[in-house]
């Protein structure tokens, strides 16, 4: 009997578990801004953050300017999760963000130390991104 269960449990196929994309795989393609707060007051929306395969993004200002070249890199490791960003050169910034589905909330705190959550509060510039449909 022993041998009969053995074998029927070796023949049966084995469920197939989808694999969640990690974080630098999720948070490719393009973003734009749905909600912005800077020291909880509320600022312009439409920004498009992009963010490539090879660490370099951009960011197209609400007003539909050419886009600012930047440079990120992530820490998914990190207690809350990390995004350090640098446009063209200038000083970086260190978010905190989380990443949930097309949702990405990023938050730059106002020295070089990240807000404790992804969530508008003083001192704090916000951004809720939702990706751009053309992006999946």
């Amino acid at each position: 009997m022993l041998a009969m269960l053995l074998a029927a449990s070796l023949a049966a196929p084995v469920p197939k578990v989808a694999k969640k994309p990690d974080d630098a795989q999720a948070l490719l393609g393009r973003w734009q801004s749905v909600e912005v707060k800077y020291d909880g007051r509320a600022g312009a929306v439409g920004a498009v953050f992009r963010f490539g395969a090879d660490g370099r993004g951009g960011v197209v200002p609400p007003n539909g300017d050419a886009e600012k070249a930047a440079e990120y890199t992530l820490d998914a490791t990190a207690a809350p999760k990390r995004l350090v960003w640098g446009l063209n050169g200038s000083k970086q910034s260190v978010a905190t963000y989380e990443l949930d589905g097309d949702t990405l909330k990023l938050a730059f705190g106002s020295s070089r130390v990240p807000p404790e959550k992804a969530a508008p509060g003083p001192d704090v510039s916000y951004y809720e991104l939702k990706r751009l449909k053309d992006d999946k």
